[in-house]
């Protein structure tokens, strides 16, 4: 890990404050409200210098429909819709989650090129055009599933999104024979 001992230090805390929150958040009981507590008292003491803290904070205020808060910190980090896909796929879930399809496709398309090939981008611009009723570009998109790489290692979630994907496809087909048949 590069940087100083100090910087390693406060990485390692970070470590294990995430996955007590995470912990906390997602156990057999648990205890949301204090999680966020927790994380927005761990931020405001200005702890978390590796933004960690507050990526996991985000996904909690999506969770438990916070989205304004969410939106909110999204906004205090650097750079987010160009360099970040995590914190980019978080805002358009935000987005289509407010029902806001046309502004999480107007993201998607000034920003989503480079993110093209991750799995959350692929959803969210997927649902974004079928809110939108754009039948025949989400059909377009579906094309492009055998570009989409899944990067997840958890195997639990690495199952769903490939579930997504072939659903995906399923609806695909569908579409395609509903036009065939009109036809």
């Amino acid at each position: 890990i590069p940087g100083t001992k100090q910087d390693k230090e406060r990485l390692i805390e970070n470590c294990k404050i995430y996955l007590y929150l995470d912990q906390m958040f997602n156990s057999e009981k648990p205890n949301k409200s204090l999680a966020i507590k927790l994380a927005s008292k761990y931020i405001n003491n200005n702890r978390d210098k590796s933004n960690l803290i507050k990526e996991k904070l985000v996904s909690m205020y999506i969770r438990v429909r916070q989205y304004k808060k969410a939106e909110k910190l999204l906004n205090s980090f650097d750079k987010i819709d160009t360099e970040n896909k995590r914190n980019f796929g978080k805002r358009i879930t935000i987005l289509l989650r407010q029902e806001k399809p046309e502004k999480a496709l107007e993201l998607i398309e000034k920003y989503g090129e480079k993110f093209k090939t991750d799995s959350y981008v692929f959803y969210g611009h997927y649902k974004a055009l079928m809110n939108l009723e754009r039948k025949d570009d989400a059909i377009k998109l579906l094309c492009t599933v055998g570009n989409i790489k899944i990067n997840e290692k958890n195997e639990e979630k690495r199952e769903i999104l490939v579930n997504q994907l072939y659903r995906y496809l399923e609806d695909a087909k569908n579409y395609e024979e509903k036009i065939k048949n009109k036809q």
